[in-house]
């Protein structure tokens, strides 16, 4: 799931319904043979989940690390450049999702 999601992300994160998309594209590749010996009657339900779970999950760091690299590039730029510019160029950041 890892590399897969690695892979996914950086091209899925700008589309909607992020989670979604990249649970289309996890989910087949992923081999839940363990639940099926002992869980046959809830397999498929905690596979979904479990898969699910693991994507939020990873969006969640994946955007908290992202916006923590923002706020240091925004406290580096910010010494040297006047307030207005930095309000502009946080909104064009966060309209671009960068």
């Amino acid at each position: 799931m890892e590399e897969i999601f690695r892979a996914q992300y950086t091209v899925m994160c700008m589309l909607p319904n992020v989670a979604q998309s990249v649970y289309d594209v996890i989910y087949p590749c992923c081999n839940f043979k363990f639940l099926y010996l002992r869980h046959a009657e809830n397999a498929s339900y905690l596979s979904q989940k479990l898969t699910k779970m693991y994507i939020v999950m990873h969006i969640f760091y994946a955007v908290k690390f992202e916006n923590t690299n923002l706020s240091k590039q925004r406290s580096v730029c910010a010494r040297g450049e006047s307030a207005r510019r930095n309000v502009t160029k946080r909104k064009m950041q966060k309209d671009l999702h960068l």
